[in-house]
C-alpha cells in the first residue's frame, strides 16, 4: 500500500487548494491522519465481520493486551493474536483498494 498512497497524497498536492466559504481557510491535501484516511478506515472497519471489528476495536481503540482481550471474549491468546493478524490484513487490503480507486479517479482529473 505504501507506493499507492504515496502517489495518492502526491496527487492530491497537485490538486487546486479550496477555500472554505465558512471561515476562509484553505482546504489542502490531509496528512496521513487527516478526514480522508479516517474516513477510508472508517469504511473498511465496517466491512469486517463483528469478530473482527471488536478485536481491533479492544486492541487498538482501547488499547487492551491480547491477554485481557482473550478474557473479555473468552477465546484463547493465540487466538486473539492469529485473529487480530488476520483483521489487519483484511483492513490492509480494503484500504489498499479504496487508495487505487481514488488514485485512478484522480490520475483521470489531472489528465
Amino acid at each position: 500500500m505504501g507506493i499507492a498512497y504515496r502517489r495518492l497524497i502526491d496527487l492530491l498536492r497537485k490538486l487546486p487548494k479550496q477555500t472554505d466559504e465558512l471561515n476562509g481557510e484553505i482546504i489542502g491535501p490531509e496528512g496521513p491522519e487527516g478526514p480522508e484516511r479516517s474516513a477510508a478506515l472508517r469504511q473498511c472497519m465496517e466491512k469486517l465481520k463483528g469478530s473482527h471489528r471488536q478485536l481491533l476495536v479492544l486492541a487498538y481503540e482501547h488499547e487492551l493486551p491480547g491477554r485481557e482481550i482473550a478474557e473479555i471474549m473468552d477465546i484463547p491468546v493465540g487466538t486473539v493474536k492469529s485473529a487480530l493478524h488476520t483483521a489487519k490484513g483484511l483492513v490492509k487490503k480494503c484500504l489498499e483498494r479504496l487508495a487505487k480507486k481514488c488514485l485512478e479517479r484522480l490520475e483521470v482529473m489531472t489528465r
